[in-house]
C-alpha cells in the first residue's frame, strides 16, 4: 500500500518541482553566441568550442587555449498578431498591429589560463527577455498595452582539469532585470454627493 502511494505521488511532486522552469521558458532566450545558431545549440554543454563554453558548462574551458574570447551580437524578430472576432468593450475596438519589433541580443566571453590546469573566465549575455508594444485601442488594452523585459547575466566561472579525461567547473551567474508594463486603464466620474460642493 505504502509503495503504491509512493509510486502515485513522487512524479507529481517532480513535476511541481519542474514547473518553475517551465513559467521562465517563455522568456528564454536561446542565443547565447553566435556559433550554437548553425546547429540549434545541440550539444552545447558538451562541446567546448570557444569561450561561449562559459555559458553552457564552465569546465569546457580546459579544452580552450591559454586565451580565448567570444563575441556576438543577435537580432530577433518577433511577431504577435491578434485578429478580433467580434469582441465589444466599448472604446476599445478592432485588431491590433504586429506588436512584435527588432531586438538585439549581445553576448561576449573571455576565458584565460592560470596555468596549465586551472582556467578563469568571465561572460556576459541576456538569457531572458521579451517585448511587445500593441496600439493603445487595440480590444485588449486593458490587459496590455506593453510589455517588456531586459537582463543581463554576468558569469564569472573557474575550471579545473582533473586529469586529461575529467575536468570540473564552477560558475555564479549575477542577473540584473528590468520590467516595464503598461496598459489601458478606465477611468468613471462620480456623481458628487448631495450637499457636496467639488469646488471646495
Amino acid at each position: 500500500m505504502q509503495k503504491t502511494i509512493i509510486a502515485r505521488v513522487l512524479p507529481a511532486a517532480l513535476l511541481a518541482l519542474a514547473s518553475g522552469t517551465v513559467s521562465a521558458a517563455g522568456f528564454q532566450l536561446l542565443e547565447q553566441n553566435a556559433s550554437g545558431i548553425g546547429n540549434a545549440y545541440a550539444g552545447s554543454a558538451a562541446v567546448a568550442e570557444n569561450a561561449s563554453t562559459i555559458f553552457y558548462n564552465p569546465a569546457g574551458m580546459t579544452q580552450l587555449q591559454a586565451r580565448e574570447a567570444s563575441a556576438g551580437l543577435s537580432l530577433v524578430r518577433p511577431s504577435f498578431k491578434f485578429s478580433d472576432q467580434g469582441s465589444q468593450t466599448g472604446t476599445l475596438t478592432g485588431n491590433a498591429q504586429d506588436a512584435g519589433d527588432w531586438a538585439a541580443l549581445p553576448n561576449a566571453y573571455l576565458s584565460w589560463a592560470l596555468n596549465k590546469d586551472v582556467y578563469v573566465g568571465v561572460g556576459m549575455g541576456a538569457p531572458f527577455g521579451l517585448v511587445t508594444e500593441y496600439n493603445s485601442d487595440w480590444v485588449g488594452a486593458a490587459h496590455s498595452i506593453m510589455f517588456d523585459i531586459k537582463t543581463i547575466n554576468i558569469n564569472p566561472s573557474i575550471a579545473w582539469r582533473v586529469n586529461e579525461r575529467f575536468s570540473v567547473g564552477f560558475g555564479l551567474n549575477w542577473q540584473k532585470m528590468e520590467a516595464e508594463y503598461e496598459r489601458r486603464a478606465g477611468a468613471v466620474a462620480l456623481a458628487p454627493f448631495p450637499g457636496f460642493d467639488l469646488k471646495k
